[in-house]
């Protein structure tokens, strides 16, 4: 009889035990959910206060911060456009540097502040040289804006655009001339 008592006592002891340790999981599975949910809502709350209503729906349409990103790749009648001022450069070995001056403005649009004139160094296209390394004979720099702000450029050898295809130089003169419409040669 003592063993059946001592073995009920023991099934009570173990069923104790394993309410207290299924106890002790749900309290600890409640204590991340409330730390996770503490964690995560003045995110969320600030999210919805800072939102517009146009903002609160799930289907967003972005734009581009800067609609003239990727201006790089886009066709060369849509940059000569866009562009307000368009500029060639050459370069010149200056001591240990390769100095860039502006030798003519192929466009220029009406209103357009542009903080360069022929003769002008332009720094951001001189370059110290490096060993084995050839440059071309200068650039072609598109601006856009105004105030004009470097949007590409392009560098030229042999009267050759390497990064337009090796257009000629004399071939763009013609399309900002026309502006935007090619002319073939």
């Amino acid at each position: 009889m003592e063993s059946s008592n001592e073995q009920a006592s023991s099934v009570r002891a173990l069923r104790r035990l394993t309410i207290a340790v299924w106890a002790l999981v749900l309290v600890l599975v409640a204590n991340m959910a409330l730390q996770l949910f503490t964690q995560f809502l003045p995110f969320m709350l600030a999210r919805q206060y800072l939102a517009g209503p146009e903002e609160v729906s799930s289907h967003r349409t972005f734009q581009p911060a800067d609609p003239l990103a990727n201006f790089y790749a886009w066709p060369l009648e849509k940059q000569i456009q866009s562009a307000s001022v368009i500029a060639l450069t050459r370069f010149a070995q200056d001591g240990p540097r390769i100095k860039s001056t502006i030798t003519e403005i192929l466009k220029m649009a009406p209103d357009t502040t542009f903080n360069y004139r022929i003769g002008d160094e332009y720094a951001r296209g001189s370059r110290y040289v490096r060993e084995n390394t050839s440059y071309g004979d200068g650039e072609v720099i598109f601006f856009t804006g105004s105030p004009a702000t470097m949007r590409y450029s392009s560098t030229y050898e042999n009267d050759r655009l390497l990064g337009l295809g090796g257009l000629p130089i004399e071939i763009l003169r013609q399309t900002i001339a026309g502006q935007g419409k090619p002319t073939s040669k």
